[in-house]
């Protein structure tokens, strides 16, 4: 098999700005269950990992809870927010870059196929992806799961990258074998020990060496 460059992206906080429908779908299933509000100050913390586990870490949900309220948090996600996302600027422009030059264009998220189906076909943006890994519907399927899957089908030939926004998405990269590039415009942090290539905007990912 020939080497192929293959890009994985991220979705929230990397190729888009989700943030806005994220937060008011979850403050409306807090509200049914009784429980306070996201506070300003933490509604970053919320995005990136999986829903179930952040109900049960920051709204002290039991595990009975915490499913149900991920089940109601999809269907009022895609029922009524999923259209408050927003492209990074410049990211369309990246996206085209990397199809002219012919890389294998991927996506791997920890939302479910429906939404990003869905968020994809609002955008109209499901044509420039080649693979897209989503999360299982009980939650056991990791981002460094997906990220293998994705190795699976183009083989250990090719070069792997992933760009995300959270140091969760490098120990997924890391797991997996693959290089990492850090956006730093996203919902996450990194400690400036961490040696990755690091970008402030979309467009400099046009200008990176990758060959």
């Amino acid at each position: 098999m020939k080497t192929e460059q293959v890009v994985v992206f991220d979705v929230d906080g990397t190729l888009f700005d989700t943030k806005p429908g994220i937060i008011k779908t979850l403050n409306e299933v807090l509200s049914i269950f009784g429980k306070t509000p996201i506070s300003s100050l933490d509604e970053d913390k919320w995005i990136g990992p999986p829903v179930r586990e952040s109900f049960k870490k920051y709204s002290k949900m039991n595990d009975e809870q915490a499913e149900k309220a991920t089940q109601l948090y999809r269907k009022i996600y895609v029922d009524k927010y999923i259209s408050d996302s927003t492209l990074y600027d410049g990211m369309a422009e990246v996206l085209e870059y990397f199809r002219k030059m012919n890389f294998l264009i991927c996506i791997a998220t920890m939302k479910t196929f429906e939404q990003i189906e869905r968020l994809l076909s609002l955008k109209n943006m499901a044509d420039f992806f080649n693979i897209v890994q989503t999360a299982s519907s009980d939650g056991s399927k990791t981002k460094a799961d997906m990220l293998g899957e994705i190795r699976k089908n183009y083989g250990e030939e090719s070069n792997y990258y992933m760009i995300g926004d959270t140091m969760g998405d490098f120990i997924a990269a890391e797991k997996s074998n693959y290089n990492f590039i850090a956006v730093l415009y996203g919902y996450g942090t990194f400690n400036n020990t961490n040696e990755f290539i690091k970008i402030d905007n979309p467009k400099q990912l046009i200008s990176l060496n990758w060959f």
